[in-house]
């Protein structure tokens, strides 16, 4: 992992970015030629590291966008825990959106707008609230190429917001269009479209691998603990294991 990425650093960032005149924007109000600055999380491992960057967030007075996957199999946004944590995010006071991965439909356009409606509805029953935007989860070429509509939805994906203005995301670990402060536009004031993972500044240390699989420990401590919880013979084993 580069040495700057943690929660100090994140910070450090967003703020060396308002000394220079940015001023953060929703998807709705972004103007490609202000210095206006978009804040986006895609949630791809850990509602619990989501919920400790929103909190960082929230303590500087900055509104975000946390886009939340409804498939994942390294959290279940339906159990109360998922759903308190997806609520937390709302009270601190940014936005949820949809995080989609079309890769688990047929390539039909009809039926991947259909899917992406069908989430962002249960996604607003978790949070209360109007889900009205979406980010690709690994996107395929064909719908970045091709674009990606759906009524009366935000797809981050779109030109607007991925070449009208500057996009910088840290995917995998690593700046992949080079350091924000590095970039042409932030150093004339045209707007700014960050994508980071909460995942990679939260549990930051060592290399991208590390990082992975310091928060699949985590997860497995949890998972350990709720089998505890509710198995009775998982039970057995842990109380024998603790007398040996």
């Amino acid at each position: 992992m580069p040495d700057d990425f943690n929660l100090s650093a994140y910070v450090a960032l967003v703020q060396a970015l308002h000394a220079q005149g940015y001023k953060i924007r929703g998807y709705a109000d972004v103007a490609p030629n202000d210095p206006h600055l978009i804040l986006r999380h895609d949630v791809d491992f850990d509602l619990g590291a989501a919920v400790e960057l929103a909190t960082v967030e929230a303590e500087q007075d900055w509104a975000a966008y946390y886009f939340v996957l409804m498939g994942s199999e390294f959290y279940n946004p339906l159990s109360p825990a998922s759903g308190a944590a997806i609520s937390l995010l709302r009270r601190l006071g940014h936005r949820v959106g949809l995080h989609f991965d079309a890769s688990v439909y047929s390539g039909d356009t009809n039926e991947l707008i259909s899917a992406v409606q069908r989430e962002a509805s249960i996604l607003e029953d978790i949070t209360g609230a109007e889900v009205d935007a979406f980010s690709l989860h690994r996107p395929h070429p064909e719908l970045l190429d091709h674009g990606f509509d759906v009524p009366g939805m935000v797809n981050v994906y779109a030109t607007r917001y991925t070449q009208e203005i500057a996009y910088c995301s840290d995917s995998r670990g690593q700046w992949r269009h080079g350091h924000p402060l590095d970039l042409e536009a932030v150093h004339t004031g045209r707007a700014l479209h960050l994508l980071t993972h909460p995942v990679w500044w939260v549990h930051a240390g060592g290399t991208p691998q590390a990082t992975v699989a310091r928060t699949l420990d985590k997860r497995f401590e949890v998972l350990e603990e709720e089998a505890d919880a509710q198995c009775e013979t998982f039970q057995a084993r842990i109380t024998a294991e603790r007398k040996e």
